[in-house]
């Protein structure tokens, strides 16, 4: 496979959702927006695609997404271009990926959750992904307690099912939040579907089932604001990050 250009490859965030876990402790409030160690969270995700030389974002927003737009066009790093696609009603995270594709100008692109961080290079997610030649990749994490999270199980370096969270604390590997796909093979995946549906419950069940998506493991750290406990350390959790950096 010949090599890609990092300044030529997009990242989707996906931050259009309204967390009724987030907004119980922050009324009103995009969580990506949110402030830890005086920084919005979208922030961070900003900071370290820029840190490792990819340049084009879109940013796919609903909830609150004029107060986003002004805050994120403050902080964002000087290289990076952003543009936004805005929900003008609920799609679910399939619906959002399928809405922003007229958006995206590179075959190969990433797809992040807006309320997650893993310091796992992406440049390291891309080139595995490369390697293998896979159409679609997620990168995983290794967590004492997956029950909070579901379960991702890998046969062959292919994720061959999910257990969807339950009451059982028990290590394993869980979906980290950040995805490769190519657009010229995920639209197929839309066909048929409503205006608003799950990428993760009626997306990838179709494209495990074709063996289509690869694993990456990563044993680096994460973690998803969503949770309101994880929320609740992230402060710690950046600092840790500055401090190693």
């Amino acid at each position: 496979m010949s090599e890609i250009k990092k300044d030529q490859i997009n990242f989707l965030i996906l931050a259009g959702g309204n967390s009724s876990r987030i907004q119980s402790k922050f009324p009103g409030k995009q969580k990506i927006t949110l402030d830890i160690n005086n920084k919005p969270f979208i922030g961070y995700l900003l900071e370290k695609i820029s840190s490792e030389g990819f340049t084009k974002v879109v940013i796919s927003l609903g909830f609150k997404a004029k107060e986003a737009k002004k805050i994120i066009d403050q902080i964002k790093p000087d290289n990076i271009e952003i543009s936004y696609v805005v929900e003008n009603e609920k799609l679910g995270t399939g619906g959002a990926i399928f809405n922003s594709l007229s958006s995206i100008e590179s075959d190969i692109f990433f797809v992040l959750n807006g309320d997650s961080y893993t310091n796992y290079p992406f440049c390291d997610f891309l080139s595995r992904t490369q390697k293998i030649n896979a159409n679609f990749s997620m990168l995983l994490t290794r967590v004492a307690d997956s029950s909070r999270y579901g379960t991702v199980y890998l046969q062959d370096n292919k994720i061959s099912s999910f257990v969807e969270k339950r009451n059982v604390c028990v290590s394993g590997l869980i979906n980290a939040g950040c995805y490769i796909f190519k657009k010229s093979r995920i639209d197929r995946y839309f066909e048929g579907k409503d205006k608003e549906f799950s990428l993760e419950f009626d997306v990838f069940p179709e494209i495990i089932e074709s063996g289509e998506i690869y694993g990456i493991v990563s044993e680096r750290e994460f973690i998803d604001i969503g949770i309101p406990e994880d929320f609740q350390r992230a402060r710690i959790f950046f600092q840790d990050l500055d401090f190693k950096a």
